[in-house]
């Protein structure tokens, strides 16, 4: 007689259920992440030449208070309208002003930082030739201590955006930190392969998007995780 697993009355009707709703969510997820590459890349693409722009300006305390306002108001809408999507219950506007202030405050401290940090290796062991292997390590260490900083000051205001809205925040506090470091010292890297002929209003816009664009890239690939387990409240 044939075995009651030979019937197909006792296949589990939940089975291809189950397999498509994987599928679905595997897409969904994939789909998120290109959004959130893309977001990220095409924010910092566009906010890092006008940043280059203002800091032709000859006051340049007054260039790094605008070039972090501009930088937090064009990435925060972009990042917020995928967040939207993992969190429906964020408010944008929330998001936008803290990126905003984040950025802001953020470059003031890590000028400051950044300041003392290159006082001090410059005083021990010169910075003779960027193109030197010995001078670059201090300097990319100088950049991403900078990175750094903005990362803390940003992942924290974001923090109170999201404290309402999302579970699991400290893994993406710390996935912020290591993004923006990560996302400043490649983009450095590659800036100190610019020519000497850096200073014209098109050089900097070329060169702009694309040292914004890698930096953005990479900290989107190093946040993508932490993104994905921000889960909505329950409560």
């Amino acid at each position: 007689m044939p075995s009651a697993n030979s019937d197909p009355s006792n296949v589990s009707p939940s089975e291809p259920l189950n397999t498509g709703t994987n599928v679905l969510f595997q897409g969904s997820t994939k789909k998120l992440l290109w959004l959130w590459v893309g977001a990220n890349g095409l924010g910092f693409a566009i906010a890092t030449p006008l940043s280059f722009l203002l800091s032709l300006s000859p006051s340049p305390f007054a260039a790094l208070s605008v070039a972090g306002f501009i930088v937090g108001a064009i990435t925060g809408p972009l990042q917020a309208l995928v967040l939207k999507r993992q969190l429906p219950r964020l408010k944008i506007w929330q998001w936008i002003l803290a990126n905003i202030i984040g950025s802001y405050l953020g470059s003031w401290i890590g000028l400051f930082v950044f300041g003392l940090v290159y006082a001090l290796v410059q005083s021990i062991n010169g910075w003779s030739s960027v193109f030197n292997v010995v001078s670059w390590l201090p300097m990319m260490l100088t950049f991403a201590l900078y990175g750094a900083v903005i990362g803390i000051v940003v992942g924290a205001a974001q923090l109170v955006s999201l404290r309402q809205h999302a579970q699991k925040l400290r893994p993406w506090w710390v996935a912020n930190l290591l993004g923006r470091t990560l996302g400043w010292v490649s983009a450095s890297i590659l800036g100190l392969m610019l020519p000497e002929t850096f200073g014209s209003a098109t050089f900097l816009t070329t060169w702009g998007v694309l040292l914004g664009a890698i930096g953005g890239v990479v900290y989107a690939g190093t946040t993508a995780q932490a993104m994905l387990n921000l889960k909505p409240q329950t409560s």
